[in-house]
């Protein structure tokens, strides 16, 4: 099983790839499929690039999905997990969502961004929320959650110095934002905003994530 991949990219086709492992004397090149988005458009023949392999086995085939980062493919599988998404259909998630908006889409609830995905519907999006929120809130409770665009090493948890005072649903939200991206100042800001307006506090960190993400950052 294939699980990981780096080699110069042959030729492209659509969201497909061809990758010589050993470079282009290699003799073999192997078919890949990526996310078909922007972040992926510098994946072009003649470059060398390094993918994250999930290995699909079936009887009339042998399909291979690739990741530019380890977060993207943990999100992949977690979505293989939840029961009628099969690999085609996780691949169009990560095509339609970058890695930190499906993890605010996810905390949130956010129904309208995963039904734009082609082949989500309102079923679909809805047991997405049902099987993997809690997975997720978990992930982003213990700081797992990778900041996106980050230059670090993938998989890296972004470590976060929580501010005194704050109880544990502002402290988990603030580490979701964090996790999304957001530099401590833009995540403070958002984080009071989102608590000063609610008429109550809020027992659950995905609820401020939501507020926070709503109500914008400077």
């Amino acid at each position: 099983m294939i699980s990981w991949l780096r080699g110069e990219i042959l030729e492209r086709e659509g969201p497909f790839l061809t990758v010589a492992a050993n470079g282009s004397n290699a003799g073999v090149g192997y078919q890949v499929m990526i996310p078909d988005r922007p972040s992926y458009l510098d994946r072009q023949p003649g470059t060398t690039a390094t993918f994250h392999i999930y290995t699909h086995v079936r009887e009339d085939a042998l399909d291979l999905f690739g990741f530019g980062t380890r977060e993207e493919k943990r999100l992949f599988l977690m979505l293989l997990s939840v029961s009628g998404i099969g690999p085609k259909g996780a691949l169009s998630v990560l095509t339609g969502l970058s890695s930190s908006d499906l993890v605010a889409a996810i905390l949130s609830k956010d129904l309208v961004a995963l039904t734009a995905t082609p082949g989500i519907g309102k079923k679909t999006a809805e047991r997405i929320f049902l099987e993997l929120s809690d997975a997720v809130r978990k992930r982003v409770d213990s700081g797992e959650c990778v900041r996106p665009g980050s230059t670090g090493r993938p998989g890296t948890p972004v470590q976060a110095n929580a501010r005194s005072g704050l109880g544990p649903a502002a402290q988990a939200a603030r580490q979701a934002l964090l996790g999304l991206g957001f530099k401590e100042a833009q995540a403070d800001q958002m984080l009071d905003r989102a608590i000063s307006t609610r008429p109550e506090p809020a027992e659950r960190a995905e609820d401020l994530v939501r507020d926070a993400l709503r109500g914008g950052h400077a």
